[in-house]
C-alpha cells in the first residue's frame, strides 16, 4: 500500500469545489441560453470583471439591456477559484511593473488602489456583505535562493508603498 505524504494525507478529505462557492447559499441560476437574443451590451464571463463590467454599465446607463454570457456559472472560473481575490496589482508583482512601466508605475499602483476601493465602496452602498477586507498579502521564501529575491522585493515594496 502507498503511503501519502502528510500534505497529500491532509487534504485526503478536502472537497474539490471553490471555498467562495460551497461556503454559500447559492441563488438559482438562470436558465441557460436556448435561443437567439438581442441585447445592447453582450458581456462573455461571468467572473469578477464581467459581473464588474456590467454593474459599471448598468450605472452608467440603466436603460441598457445587459446580457452576461457565462458557459458554466456566474464564478466559475479564477473568479471562484483562488484568483477570487481582490488585488490592487494591476502588473502581476510590483518588480514585474517596475521592469516594464517604471515612468508609469505610480500611476498604475494608484489606479490599483482605486479599483478595490471603489468596489468595496460599491459593496458598502449596496449593502452587499461579501465579507470584504482590506487585509495585505504575505509573500514567503520556500528555498534558499528566493531569499535574496524576497529582500529585493521588501525594498521596493517599502519605497512604493
Amino acid at each position: 500500500m502507498k503511503m501519502l505524504s502528510p500534505v497529500f494525507a491532509s487534504l485526503k478529505e478536502a472537497e474539490t469545489k471553490p471555498f467562495w462557492i460551497s461556503n454559500q447559499d447559492a441563488p438559482e441560476a438562470f436558465p441557460s441560453l436556448t435561443c437567439a437574443t438581442t441585447c445592447d451590451l453582450a458581456i462573455v464571463g461571468g467572473g469578477l470583471t464581467g459581473l464588474w463590467a456590467a454593474i459599471e454599465a448598468k450605472i452608467a446607463d440603466p436603460t441598457l439591456d445587459v446580457v452576461i454570457l457565462e458557459s458554466q456559472h456566474v464564478a466559475y472560473g479564477a473568479s471562484g477559484r483562488n484568483g477570487g481575490f481582490f488585488s490592487e496589482s494591476l502588473t502581476h508583482g510590483l518588480a514585474h511593473g517596475l521592469s516594464l512601466w517604471p515612468r508609469e508605475i505610480d500611476t498604475l499602483l494608484r489606479l490599483g488602489r482605486e479599483n478595490v476601493s471603489e468596489i468595496f465602496a460599491y459593496l458598502d452602498a449596496e449593502g452587499i456583505d461579501a465579507d470584504q477586507k482590506f487585509c495585505g498579502k504575505s509573500v514567503m521564501a520556500l528555498r534558499p535562493h528566493q531569499v535574496d529575491e524576497l529582500a529585493a522585493s521588501s525594498k521596493q515594496l517599502q519605497e512604493y508603498g
